[in-house]
């Protein structure tokens, strides 16, 4: 997760952090840091940080696709505090989540040909602040439509849009806040931004790392590989060994065949080598002995 002047900030979907990629620290005053994240379409998002070291309190303020939708508040600025911002608050009990959304789009001549630059981002502003009263919240509208769809020649075919799902229960407390300095008053102390495309155009433009080939099996015209029942072992036989086998069985059959012949029902018993078959065939093989 990016991490700059101690505070670290995550994009979770569907229970798991989403990878970034390609980290950059931006501005003058090295003060925000971009980077992207892999979007999947219908699959809901959270926006969480972290205040590493803590000692003052901070604003935590979530702008998608250049539009304020929410943020939380460090009342005590105290260590290692998280915070997590997971929808639009539409009222005191309520909130719709947030969501990613496929972006439509048009060969009508009357819509939007230019979209913003803050278009596909979601931006976190962590501001640091001093606490006031506690305040009536000003609950947003409720969303019921995506974004209108775009020309297609904006070139944004392919990439995902944020939306917003039903409503679920949420608990939304407000306080009045001031700067913590003039200079905080001006700008926010640390400011992170997640552009989000789906992983295949991640891909197509190099951003994320290409599928990794599936290895290939090869097999061999020599050598065959030949389990043994109940055993977690493999012998390697090749046809050389195979056909060994079959000229020492045919001699010992010769053999066996000249001594019955001669001794007929004889006391002396003919000694006859016993060989484990097991070991170089698979149970129910056919061996052609002809």
């Amino acid at each position: 997760m990016p991490t700059l002047r101690g505070f670290s900030a995550w994009i979770m979907s569907e229970g798991k952090e989403l990878q970034e990629f390609k980290p950059e620290i931006q501005g003058d005053d090295d003060s925000s840091i971009s980077c992207w994240i892999p979007s999947e379409e219908g699959k809901k998002f959270e926006v969480h940080w972290r205040d590493i070291h803590g000692g003052i309190p901070t604003s935590g303020d979530v702008n998608i696709d250049g539009s304020l939708v929410g943020g939380r508040l460090s009342l005590h600025g105290l260590k290692r505090t998280t915070l997590c911002v997971k929808g639009l608050e539409i009222s005191d009990h309520e909130r719709q989540p947030f969501l990613f959304s496929k972006l439509q789009t048009t060969d009508d001549e009357s819509a939007n040909v230019h979209v913003g630059p803050d278009f596909g981002a979601i931006s976190l502003s962590i501001w640091r602040v001093v606490i006031g009263q506690r305040k009536a919240h000003k609950p947003k509208p409720r969303q019921t439509d995506v974004q209108s769809p775009v020309h297609e020649r904006s070139k944004k075919a392919g990439c995902h849009v944020v939306a917003f799902a039903a409503p679920e229960p949420a608990s939304v407390r407000t306080w009045s806040t001031k700067p913590y300095s003039p200079d905080d008053a001006k700008r926010p102390f640390v400011k992170f931004v997640f552009r989000y495309r789906p992983l295949d155009l991640l891909r197509a433009n190099e951003i994320a790392p290409p599928l990794k080939p599936k290895p290939t099996q090869t097999s061999s015209n020599r050598h065959a590989v030949i389990k043994i029942e109940d055993s977690d072992e493999e012998d390697l036989v090749d046809d050389e060994e195979i056909q060994a086998l079959k000229e020492k069985l045919k001699k010992m059959e010769a053999r066996k065949r000249k001594s019955d012949d001669k001794g007929g029902q004889s006391s002396k018993r003919v000694k006859v080598e016993q060989i484990d078959f097991s070991k170089h065939f698979t149970p129910g093989e056919i061996i052609d002995l002809t």
